[in-house]
């Protein structure tokens, strides 16, 4: 992966390329996504990046594999 770049999989067809997304996830699957696209090394046990916890209805933001927390549910609003 490349800084500003990620993988999109549609219909079985591997693309690369920049583009806007809304991706609603909770759980580990958000954890392993967000690991991914911020580029953590994975963790061995597992195989995967696995990210830090947010409370439930955190809502973060990628850019650039740069993770910004827009809302922590268990703290507010983050400039």
């Amino acid at each position: 992966m490349h800084a500003g770049r990620f993988l999109i999989l549609r219909h079985g067809e591997t693309v690369y390329g920049a583009a806007t997304h809304l991706v609603v996830m909770h759980g580990i699957s958000s954890r392993v996504l967000r690991g991914l696209l911020t580029g953590r090394t994975p963790i061995e046990h597992y195989g995967a990046p696995i990210a830090p916890k947010l409370a439930q209805g955190s809502v973060s933001l990628k850019e650039n594999g740069v993770e910004r927390i827009v809302l922590n549910a268990a703290g507010g609003l983050h400039a």
